[in-house]
């Protein structure tokens, strides 16, 4: 494990992805902070219709160090993963903070600028690192990152693995 002491990352988005990433992250010792602009956590699983199911199966859709602490479906339910994820937030205790939108991101010259909204208004702060974990469901409603810092990629940019050819990442 490389020890990060000190350095934050900004996690956008709430759902599995993020939840994912915050997990790893926080685990290789960075200080973690989930914005989520919901009221709930668990991307498109908090607003799916109730009859839906993962089409994969439940023993192959869990966190490789957290499997479900209950037996849900062969196919589970929008109830059972958003009660799964909350479960896996509470026990890596992620700092996950519910209604807060992400409204802008500011390169700085070694660090993020977040700015995002809550119930007590208008903030910003600091983060050496932002992932962005708004899901391939999410309507893209924020300007893509530009290629001229290479280093920053939006998840949209990498569907095709050929997108990177002749691109250093650093």
């Amino acid at each position: 494990m490389v020890c990060q002491k000190n350095k934050r990352i900004a996690v956008i988005g709430a759902g599995i992805s993020g939840i994912a990433a915050a997990n790893v992250l926080k685990k290789n010792g960075y200080e973690v902070v989930v914005f989520e602009e919901s009221t709930e956590i668990g991307g498109v699983w908090a607003v799916a219709y109730p009859q839906v199911r993962l089409q994969n199966i439940s023993s192959q859709y869990y966190l490789s160090d957290f499997p479900w602490p209950f037996t849900p479906d062969l196919h589970p339910t929008p109830t059972q993963i958003l009660e799964y994820l909350r479960a896996a937030v509470n026990n890596f205790q992620i700092d996950v903070r519910l209604k807060h939108k992400v409204l802008a991101l500011e390169e700085q010259e070694d660090s993020w600028r977040v700015r995002f909204q809550n119930k007590d208004g208008c903030h910003e702060d600091t983060f050496e690192y932002v992932v962005v974990a708004t899901g391939q469901y999410t309507q893209r409603k924020h300007r893509p990152i530009t290629r001229t810092c290479r280093r920053n990629w939006h998840t949209l940019a990498l569907r095709l693995s050929r997108s990177l050819a002749g691109i250093a990442l650093t």
